[in-house]
């Protein structure tokens, strides 16, 4: 047990081959800080271990040199591992089969010139992060990985895992790598905060927050409001990407986005021929349950390749004038599904600012559900657009404050019913009528009718008023 006090080493501060405690004290070394060898345990409740070189040696905080049973405990305590030359620096690196549980831990990797891995899980041991953990991964000129993981679950529950890094090869918040050892190696997110970023990159560095390159079924689960976010200034971004064969992804209440300065964006990119579940649950009407954006011209809120997209009801945001709607944005297309992807969109709203809100075919859609082509700012309602379908034109009104007592429509189509719009009424104003897309003139009566107003494209309709003008009479 260390309680407190100072372990000075070149090279290891303590070899271990039973149970370790650390309840306080420093630990300093310039290579490894605790070894873990044979079905050995470390619990690390406190203190410090600090590992810095100039040199060209690889640093590691804990590293866990056996395939055996080790396992590593932090319910506290702080991780500091500093390359300065150009060796690459690991905050814990594991062979063992044993699992690694940080609770209210703090991991702080940095390198120059090599890569910096916050987590290195290599063996079947499950990785556990829990509520009041960090996870910093930083290098100015290499890759970084908050957590690698190669055959072990992963579960994050209320943590921050951050990947920052240079280079031409890419940042990942979390990467799994699953092998053909391992069939069911899943991913579960709860609340708290991925970012993979690339801020000093060359070439086409990729800035992942959350990436699954695995053969085999990969389960993630996200849920409880997490931020999951890739930026990139030089390449792709990806707030997820799963090339995983099998298994499924469901996310149900979460931020995920992306943004690169210069490349490719996706909110979701998954190719993995699987099923993603995109669903969410609101507690009060504030909370941002589902925000998929991107904002680079090539770039798409949900990239689904083969397998099976669906999104269903309960999924919101809250926009800028207070009207919640379901949410998925891409600069170029909202959606795009391909490789005979079938596309559940049951309830939400679809947003492609530069071309379709979709791009491939909605195998079922209930009116329910809006497609928008393109951003309109203080809107009172959204209109539908449906790709797929014949003369089907959807509505906006801008009331400019104004209110409607009723109902007027979204959609029109060429079948639709003779429909006079309601006319808005605003306090101390006058009504004049209606000005947009295939008016002529102010309006004051629209009918919507095969006889007489019927727009051959999605329409935009603006109240027009005029100020009260009273008259002051005075009694002398």
């Amino acid at each position: 047990n260390l309680n407190s006090g100072i372990i000075n080493s070149t090279f290891s501060g303590i070899y271990n081959n039973g149970t370790l405690e650390l309840n306080g004290g420093t630990i300093s070394t310039e290579h490894f800080g605790i070894n873990n060898l044979e079905a050995s345990t470390v619990e690390f409740n406190s203190g410090k271990i600090i590992v810095s070189t100039a040199s060209a040696s690889e640093i590691i905080g804990i590293y866990n040199s056996s395939t055996k049973d080790n396992a590593i405990v932090m319910n506290g305590g702080e991780i500091i591992a500093e390359a300065k030359g150009s060796g690459y620096a690991v905050g814990i690196n594991s062979n063992s089969s044993g699992d690694i549980n940080i609770v209210n831990g703090t991991i702080d990797i940095s390198a120059k010139d090599h890569y910096a891995l916050g987590i290195n899980n290599i063996e079947t041991g499950d990785v556990k992060i829990e509520t009041g953990s960090t996870i910093i991964a930083k290098s100015t000129n290499n890759f970084t990985r908050g957590i690698v993981t190669y055959r072990g679950n992963v579960n994050i529950n209320g943590a921050s895992i951050t990947a920052i890094g240079g280079g031409s090869t890419g940042s990942y918040g979390v990467f799994s790598y699953a092998d053909t050892e391992n069939t069911t190696a899943d991913i579960s997110v709860i609340g708290g905060s991925i970012i993979g970023q690339v801020a000093s990159g060359s070439g086409n560095a990729a800035g992942i927050g959350l990436s699954v390159n695995s053969s085999n079924a990969t389960t993630l689960n996200i849920s409880g409001g997490a931020n999951i976010k890739g930026i990139s200034d030089s390449g792709i971004a990806f707030g997820i990407h799963n090339l995983s064969s099998s298994g499924n992804i469901s996310i149900n209440g979460a931020n995920i986005s992306a943004n690169s300065n210069t490349g490719r964006e996706d909110g979701i990119n998954n190719k993995g021929n699987n099923e993603l579940i995109i669903t969410g649950t609101v507690s009060t009407p504030t909370i941002i349950n589902e925000t998929l954006t991107s904002t680079d011209k090539t770039g798409h809120g949900i990239y689904q390749s083969g397998g099976k997209l669906t999104l269903t009801n309960g999924y919101t945001i809250e926009n800028s004038i207070g009207i919640e709607y379901p949410f998925v944005k891409g600069s170029k297309y909202g959606v795009y599904v391909t490789n005979d992807c079938e596309f559940n969109f049951y309830d939400g709203l679809l947003e492609g600012t530069n071309e379709l809100a979709i791009y491939g075919t909605v195998t079922n859609k209930p009116n329910s559900a809006e497609i928008r082509k393109e951003t309109v700012e203080d809107r009172q309602k959204a209109y539908l657009y449906n790709p797929d379908a014949i003369n089907n034109y959807g509505i906006i009104y801008n009331l400019d404050g104004g209110i409607v007592d009723g109902e007027n429509p979204t959609m029109f189509t060429s079948e639709t019913e003779e429909f006079t719009l309601i006319n808005p009424t605003k306090e101390n104003y006058v009504f004049t009528g209606w000005t947009g897309t295939g008016l002529t003139e102010l309006t004051k009566t629209v009918t919507l009718t095969n006889g007489k107003y019927i727009p051959t494209a999605n329409v935009t309709l603006y109240a027009k008023w005029t100020v009260n003008e009273y008259i002051l009479a005075y009694d002398a």
